[in-house]
């Protein structure tokens, strides 16, 4: 592992990208409130290499935290190769291995799946490599770092938005992602938190493979008898939100109370036409940003900012949440719109 490296102020930057996973390069804890500005740019560091894994770029945001995340580590001077697993398992634990054994100093992981990751994980660990799990937590794995939103909360806001909307002991569907995602697990635990608290009832509750929307959708078909029962429906982020409302309009059903989360702009429009009743506004960018940081502070020994640890089965491991923030119609302008996240005319393109 290397040590304490000496910052060098101006340094050329090397920038090598993948966007489809070719190799281009031979490197219970407390919300963290993390301030807008990026105070990267002026000191650079000697050649930290950074190799960082996505599950896919089909949902938007993933697109977001790539380009935040190589525009802060560009700013710090870091060498960094990007690879889109394309929903592959098998992928992922190939470029683990591959960075692991072609010099990168550190490797950021959108997981899909924990287990099939964590033998690679220590093998890398074992050569020096810091791990930081991004998004959603390895596991069993021991990464360097846990970075992420609150994701109990996320589930406590959206079905906070179902219960101001409906009344004790109405029924609810809860339409979640893989159990294989630590994130499926915190986001029910947040939601059934407020589901007990307000009295609503669980009528059924569907986890959804890799994320497909495609699924959620089949789901719908398959269930229209109970759907059709059902006063809200909890999905699991904007991409099932969206696929919901598609399949229940093209079967004349009603729309019910419909919660997400990742603010995509298709969902922001769907709120402002009043389709969808909230989402779950987090502020990737601030994510990629600390990530990046985060990465490069590891490699070189500075000190990284982390004020509680999260057990991922194994050991404990250093965790940094980020606080979610809830998004209605009324509230659009407030959170979306003056964040930047997306512009007025873009969210409001067919209410006009």
């Amino acid at each position: 592992m290397r040590g304490k490296r000496i910052l060098k102020k101006c340094m050329a930057v090397l920038l090598a990208v993948s966007l489809f996973g070719l190799p281009a390069a031979g490197c219970g804890a407390k919300q963290v409130e993390i301030a807008a500005s990026n105070e990267g740019g002026t000191e650079t560091t000697d050649e930290v290499k950074i190799g960082m894994i996505f599950d896919t770029f089909v949902v938007e945001r993933w697109i977001r935290d790539r380009d935040a995340f190589l525009t802060t580590a560009q700013d710090l001077g870091a060498t960094v190769d990007i690879t889109n697993a394309n929903g592959s398992i098998e992928r992922q634990e190939e470029m683990i291995r591959y960075y692991a054994d072609n010099g990168f100093d550190a490797v950021v992981i959108v997981a899909i799946d924990s287990s099939p990751l964590v033998r690679a994980i220590r093998d890398a660990r074992a050569k020096g490599v810091k791990i930081i799990s991004y998004d959603r937590l390895i596991r069993m794995a021991g990464s360097d770092l846990y970075i992420s939103f609150d994701n109990r909360g996320v589930g406590r806001l959206m079905a906070q938005a179902a219960a101001d909307r409906l009344t004790q002991g109405d029924p609810v569907l809860l339409l979640l992602g893989p159990q294989s995602d630590n994130n499926t697990l915190l986001l029910e635990e947040g939601i059934m938190e407020v589901l007990d608290e307000k009295g609503l009832t669980v009528a059924d509750r569907a986890y959804i493979t890799d994320w497909d929307a495609e699924e959620a959708s089949r789901y719908i078909e398959e269930n229209l008898e109970t759907v059709r029962e059902v006063k809200g429906i909890i999905c699991g982020n904007d991409n099932f939100a969206g696929s919901v409302i598609r399949t229940l309009s093209a079967n004349r059903v009603d729309l019910p109370v419909i919660t997400g989360q990742d603010a995509d702009l298709d969902a922001c429009q769907r709120i402002v036409e009043g389709t969808q009743t909230m989402t779950v506004y987090k502020p990737v960018h601030l994510l990629a940003q600390e990530a990046a940081k985060s990465a490069v502070a590891l490699c070189t020994g500075e000190d990284i900012e982390a004020l509680e640890t999260l057990n991922d089965g194994a050991v404990e491991v250093r965790t940094m949440l980020l606080a979610p923030q809830a998004v209605y119609a009324s509230n659009m302008e407030d959170t979306i719109i003056e964040s930047g996240f997306h512009t007025w005319d873009e969210v409001y393109l067919n209410v006009r």
